[in-house]
Formats: structure tokens, sequence, C-alpha cells
């Protein structure tokens, strides 16, 4: 089957006969061309995301280095030494990306672990930085199955002024409500710091859902019961720690 007379021609143009198998041919070779191309492509995305990913497991998280090392020029610079066609990555894509990845995960590792636990004791410390801001460290601490001892640090969180004991009291139960364990904390283990002491002196509030027929009202020097918006408050006692 031919397309024209080969002895036909319109203008200055000849007009050439092209078989119908020569296009059904360019077009199987132009579409498994472009699926190469796709495929290698999907492949070099998948490399550069498993090194990057490698990165913040081995060398951020593990190595403890910063965040900040994937933008040096000496890092960078290895990189490509060691693979051409690594894709230098930023402080915040590595931030919110890779390592929010591992977060997640080690989160959800805690909330497991945490649900088979009935008693917990808090390690609470507050930390600053270089650039002189506060912070506040929870660590959880338990007993598993065969008496083996075990720690997470459940939360880090930053600590705005003021840093009062009142605020380091409710950023510590709003963390230990994420978890569902205010009610099982045992013990609370901090510094002398008057605002630590003056947090957990009376230990952690836990809302009672009894109705106000059921109410009976404690001593005017008893500490163990306080009315709050028409709510039952119940100050859990605990054994507070210093060192």
């Amino acid at each position: 089957m031919l397309h024209s007379d080969p002895n036909i021609k319109v203008g200055p143009v000849q007009v050439h006969q092209v078989p119908v198998h020569s296009l059904f041919t360019r077009r199987v070779y132009l579409s498994a061309f472009y699926s190469v191309l796709v495929l290698k492509y999907e492949y070099t995305q998948y490399f550069r995301t498993r090194i990057n990913v490698a990165i913040g497991k081995y060398l951020i998280i593990k190595c403890n280095l910063p965040l900040n090392l994937v933008e040096n020029q000496g890092f960078c610079d290895f990189m490509k030494e060691c693979n051409l066609k690594w894709d230098p990555i930023s402080t915040k894509r590595l931030k919110q990306n890779v390592i929010h990845t591992f977060s997640s995960k080690v989160d959800a590792i805690i909330h497991q672990t945490l649900n088979g636990v009935d008693h917990v004791t808090l390690t609470v410390n507050g930390w600053s930085d270089r650039r002189c801001r506060s912070f506040l460290g929870v660590t959880c601490h338990f007993i598993v199955n065969k008496m083996q001892p075990r720690s997470h640090l459940i939360d880090f969180v930053r600590l705005k002024s003021p840093h009062t004991g009142e605020n380091i009291q409710q950023l510590t139960e709003r963390i230990l409500d994420r978890f569902n364990k205010k009610e099982k904390v045992y013990r609370i283990v901090t510094d002398n710091a008057s605002s630590m002491i003056k947090a957990y002196q009376f230990g952690l509030s836990v809302e009672d859902d009894a109705d106000d027929s059921d109410i009976s009202l404690l001593d005017d020097d008893s500490d163990e019961l306080s009315i709050t918006h028409e709510k039952i408050f119940l100050v859990k006692p605990l054994i507070l720690a210093v060192f």
C-alpha cells in the first residue's frame, strides 16, 4: 500500500512513497524510548530519595550531626564524588521530608509501647541553646516484661516566656495528654529550680467526670480537691524528687 504515486510532483517537492509498516515501527520505537526514559527517571528519583533517607538516618540521627551538614560545600563535594547523580538537599527539605517521617514512626512506636505500661516515672529538664532559647525535655521511664528498665524521650518542645511553674505544668500536661498517660505518672524527677519545684509540688490535675451530686468538699486545709468552671480536678499526689 502506497501513499502516493512517486511520479507525481507537487511544485518543487517530490512526494516519496512511505510504507505503512515503517510508520508503525517508528511509533513503537518512540513509545519504547519514552518508557525507558520514564523508568530511568523513576529509578533516579528513588535512588536519590534513598540516599537522602540514609543521610538522615545514619548521619543526622545516629551520628548526631547537625542538619545543616547537607549544605556544607565539603559534604556536597564528597557526595558528588560518591555519586555524580546525587541531587543536593537543603536543610529545610531534609527536616520536612526525611526527619519528619522518622519522627512520626518513633511516635507510633512510643504510643504502642506505652499502651502496655501501667505506671511511669518522668524526668523533666529545662534546656537552652546558643541563642538563649529555652526548651523543655520530658523523658518517660518504666519497667517492661522480665523487669527490664526502658526510657523514651517523649517530647522536646520550645518553652516560651514566662518560665513560671504554672506554664511548665501546663506544657507537661499537654505532652502527657497526647500519650494518654497523665493518670499513670507515679514520680516526677526535676532539678532544684524554683519554677520546677513549684510546677509539680501538688502533682498533676486529673479531670473527673463525677456528677455534682457526688461531690463531697474536703476541709479548707486540704489541697486534694479544687473546683474550677463546674468541673472537678483532683490533684493527683505524686512523689517529687529533685537533684
